[in-house]
């Protein structure tokens, strides 16, 4: 059974997780996206529509992933934030345990998905593919190799240094750990424009969640997210 104690979730290490770091790594953030996209439109030309295809989407993706992570950096310091989300040493015990609850997130989220698919076609929805898959689907060979990078490890990173680091500890800095795990596990679901696949994600969110909570460590949920991706992407290479 999961216990949450109240304060174990707060700023650790002077590092202070509050709504207003959140808002400033998000301005920081979008101003980058800003110039490096008006760099890439000036280069590009006005009449370019290369943001428009699948490489462009990848493109799109990875810019927001590598301009959240060098705000964050900007905002609260690598040396300080750094220490305060991976608290634990990077080690065999560490690895494993991202492993196994990888593997269980894949599984139940599969499950969900699998359940919530059964009932849209009960109901005669048109189902749309996952929008990796689609991406995945248009994309030249050339970019297939960026991709998996992009899919299996970068937004890993990114999406647990947002929803875990800085998502889960901050609303556990106003609230209570439960509901941080319950609120960033929803928001990672959302964030994905994705309707047919939110129950599934909702699940995967919550476990990752957990994980950060039990192990209290950023590399649990990180290691726990590039297996489920991983995975993901050898189910599609197969099937």
């Amino acid at each position: 059974m999961l216990q949450f104690n109240r304060n174990t979730e707060c700023g650790t290490q002077g590092v202070k997780f509050t709504a207003g770091k959140i808002l400033m790594v998000i301005v920081y953030a979008l101003l980058l996206q800003v110039v490096v996209v008006v760099l890439i439109g000036a280069i590009l030309g006005s009449n370019s529509t290369f943001m428009e295809t699948p490489a462009g989407k990848l493109v799109t993706n990875f810019i927001t992933a590598i301009t959240v992570i060098i705000a964050t950096g900007v905002v609260y310091q690598t040396k300080d934030i750094v220490p305060a989300l991976f608290r634990r040493k990077f080690n065999s015990k560490v690895i494993f345990s991202g492993i196994k609850w990888g593997l269980l997130a894949f599984l139940l989220s599969w499950l969900i998905n699998w359940l919530s698919y059964t009932v849209y076609q009960q109901l005669a929805w048109e189902i749309q593919p996952q929008q990796a898959t689609l991406i995945l689907d248009n994309l030249p060979d050339s970019l297939f190799i960026p991709a998996i990078i992009l899919v299996g490890f970068l937004a890993p990173i990114f999406e647990e240094l947002v929803f875990r680091g800085l998502l889960q500890k901050t609303v556990a800095h106003y609230t209570t750990p439960l509901l941080a795990v319950a609120i960033s596990g929803l928001l990672f679901a959302l964030s994905h424009f994705d309707f047919y696949q939110i129950p599934g994600l909702l699940v995967l969110g919550l476990i990752l969640s957990i994980s950060y909570y039990r192990t209290k460590t950023l590399y649990t949920p990180i290691i726990a997210h590039v297996i489920n991706n991983l995975v993901f992407i050898v189910c599609y290479l197969l099937l």
